[in-house]
């Protein structure tokens, strides 16, 4: 493990990773979300990997314009974290494709982001987009004060012949509603509200996302600063593990069970709930025991796969992976089909268009496959990996494929397989595409 930790550390310097280098502050994420709240800017981060090849393209390009930099200066705290060597953070804010440029308030809470390489002007105006479309346009501005009888704030009763609102609106009202309130510290009232948004809100796949997504977020926000909100989620996931386990148990008898739905929704909030409480372990023992349950169990697990994928990889657990995520060649195969598919039609699509989709669906492809190669290493099936291998990299023979994959044989500690991976770049790459590759097999530790 030491040898494989200093394979990694040489592997970064080599690769010239400007984590300390301007315009990036060099301390770690929660300094940068203090920093940030103390200078009134928000946060961006980088999530980049050594063996992105656009990633580098950032560091070559766009990062060193001045126009960027000042942009950066005027409004930011810029972090680069790398995401092979993060994975829990990369996790917590479902990074699934590289570079991906993540733009938070001070408390951590997503504000927007974009992804891929862009030029500096592409990037400054998409980074502005971000920020003028945000709810953080009017946080970062001052708060104003409190009127001396709080209740001539408090909007008045809904009058019968006023408009109906959608979901997502009163939704998005209420929140916006709770965020001035917390600001000026009227605490319980701003809990109120949220608590109204995530209990009542629909459960519309709209409002649903919101619920978990933007009403959570500011539930546990507000719980840092203020113990009955926090007590308030803690609330929610305990009833709903209970009713969960009960639910989904193999003894329940089927006409007695919740509708699949249901129990969907139920996990679904139960993993957001989880995620807010920054407990992600509680979700792995969620989905340990979901499997354990029969074919409601793992049918529920199959519903969380996807949300959880990056945390189970962090923390090793092979077999869960290739177990729930049954045929990988299939799910491979189709991905590289539509991806051929897209490549091969014109019609009403855009040059530009089709081939900015058709390069993120590549490298899905990669980044997926990944995932599932190092899997299958670590479960012990080096043949299965070796032929997902092949067949991915038949699709995408780009050298930053090849090194992703001898990053994950590395991480998988399968070092035969990262060194079969690097010769065979040797044999079939240009000289000239071989630093990425060259990079990635600093890591492995000398036999």
């Amino acid at each position: 493990m030491k040898r494989l930790f200093a394979g990694t550390v040489l592997c970064l310097m080599m690769a010239g990773a400007a984590v300390a280098e301007e315009p990036f502050f060099s301390g770690s994420f929660d300094e940068a979300c203090k920093l940030a709240r103390e200078k009134g800017k928000i946060v961006m981060v980088d999530f980049y990997t050594t063996w992105c090849g656009p990633c580098r393209m950032l560091d070559r390009h766009t990062w060193p314009d001045e126009k960027v930099r000042q942009w950066l200066a005027d409004k930011t705290i810029p972090i680069k974290v790398d995401a092979d060597r993060n994975r829990n953070l990369a996790a917590r804010f479902h990074v699934r494709s590289y570079p991906t440029i993540v733009f938070l308030n001070p408390d951590g809470e997503e504000i927007g982001r974009t992804r891929g390489f862009q030029q500096p002007l592409a990037f400054i105006t998409n980074a502005d987009k971000v920020l003028e479309g945000s709810r953080m346009k009017t946080a970062l501005q001052p708060v104003p004060k409190p009127a001396a009888n709080p209740a001539q704030e408090t909007p008045p009763a809904q009058a019968k012949d006023a408009p109906v609102v959608s979901a997502n609106d009163a939704i998005l009202e209420r929140t916006n509603r709770a965020r001035q309130l917390a600001a000026s510290e009227r605490y319980e009232e701003a809990l109120s509200e949220l608590l109204w948004c995530f209990d009542q809100g629909s459960r519309e796949a709209g409002p649903f996302r919101l619920r978990l997504t933007v009403v959570l977020a500011e539930i546990a926000k507000l719980g840092r600063v203020y113990e009955p909100a926090a007590q308030a989620i803690r609330t929610r996931r305990d009833l709903r593990h209970r009713m969960l386990m009960a639910s989904a148990s193999e003894s329940v008898p089927a006409d007695q069970r919740m509708p699949m739905s249901d129990l969907v929704a139920m996990a679904n909030e139960l993993a957001a709930l989880n995620a807010a409480m920054e407990e992600p372990q509680r979700n792995l023992a969620m989905f340990h025991h979901l499997g354990k349950q029969g074919t409601v169990g793992k049918e529920l697990q199959q519903a969380l796969f996807d949300d959880l994928l990056d945390f189970l990889l962090a923390s090793r657990n092979y077999q869960d992976i290739v177990n729930c995520a049954g045929d990988i060649n299939g799910r491979i195969d189709r991905k590289i089909q539509r991806c051929q598919q897209l490549t091969g039609s014109s019609a009403g699509v855009s040059d530009k268009s089709r081939d900015d989709l058709t390069h993120y669906l590549r490298q899905q492809v990669a980044l997926e496959g990944g995932k599932f190669y190092e899997a299958l290493l670590g479960v012990g099936r080096p043949e299965d990996a070796r032929k997902l291998a092949e067949r991915i990299l038949e699709f995408d023979p780009a050298p930053s494929v090849y090194a992703s994959f001898v990053s994950h044989a590395v991480k998988a500690q399968s070092f035969d397989a990262a060194r079969e991976l690097v010769d065979r770049a040797e044999h079939r790459l240009k000289e000239t595409d071989l630093t990425l590759v060259r990079r990635a097999a600093a890591s492995i530790p000398r036999s």
